[in-house]
């Protein structure tokens, strides 16, 4: 959960959501949508890497891993197909506080 350096980042495509991994420090869940074409990005403010995806309205769970050692931080992102979009965070770390209600409308930063 490092703000800085390199990141191993895991991206699965499923059906439906395992339970969390339970070296899992941070755990979100949000809607997202792939466009038409299949291409997003997926990176920090200073680089991103293309991939592709299936088109269509996913649930992205958003995983930062403990780390273990040397492996470095890792995250792993799972777009899951055929679970109900939704907000939730489903696990939280001591530097992570959630009251009330989440703010769940945001405009797209423009292309």
């Amino acid at each position: 959960m490092s703000d800085a350096g390199p990141h191993l980042v895991d991206i699965d495509v499923v059906d439906r959501l395992s339970p969390v991994h339970p070296n899992a420090a941070r755990a979100v869940e949000v809607p997202f949508e792939v466009p038409a074409d299949g291409a997003i990005e997926i990176g920090s403010i200073g680089e991103t890497v293309p991939i592709a995806l299936p088109t269509g309205s996913f649930l992205l769970r958003c995983e930062f891993l403990r780390s273990t050692g040397d492996d470095g931080e890792r995250v792993q992102l799972t777009f899951a197909k055929k679970d109900a979009p939704r907000f939730s965070v489903v696990r939280a770390d001591p530097d992570l506080t959630v009251r009330g209600e989440l703010l769940t409308t945001a405009e797209p930063a423009p292309g």
